[in-house]
């Protein structure tokens, strides 16, 4: 007679998770794995222009931690946690002010951005700060609309 132990059938936690909660969660949380991306292209195409690490580190290091910062809220978003609602409230709306504000400033951090680059390549530099700055804004806009919409689904 062998042993068996004790199981308990473990059933999944459904989440009632509204559409539009779900799709704003999805795509900020795609939007920081692409900002995440981007700068790990940038910081390969800033070194192999011969720009020490020393040099950039900040600007990289400090845009790789908003990028998991990011990735964290909205993935709090998806598993509808209530402090993703409260961080919504409270940073989002900084968040879009912040971004509306790059959009006035992008020429001034495409020159930071594209450093030693050709005119060409920091016109392009602009167009895509500007293009994910309103994409940004644009997401969290939605996002916030959507967990206001829905409080009583983040307990």
């Amino acid at each position: 007679m062998g042993f068996r132990g004790y199981r308990t059938a473990a059933k999944p936690e459904e989440i009632n998770r509204p559409a539009l909660v779900a799709l704003g969660a999805v795509a900020g949380i795609l939007a920081s794995l692409a900002l995440f991306a981007l700068t790990v292209t940038l910081l390969y195409l800033r070194t192999s222009r011969g720009l020490s690490l020393t040099d950039q580190l900040l600007d990289m290091g400090v845009t790789v931690v908003a990028a998991l910062f990011l990735l964290w809220i909205y993935w709090g978003t998806w598993d509808m946690l209530p402090s993703a609602w409260w961080t919504h409230m409270t940073l989002g709306p900084v968040l879009i002010i912040g971004m509306l504000l790059l959009i006035g400033f992008a020429a001034e951090a495409a020159k930071i951005v594209a450093h030693d680059m050709l005119r060409s390549e920091i016109a392009q530099a602009e167009m895509v700060i500007r293009f994910a700055a309103i994409g940004v804004a644009v997401i969290e806009g939605v996002t916030i609309l959507a967990v206001l919409g829905s409080r009583k689904a983040f307990k």
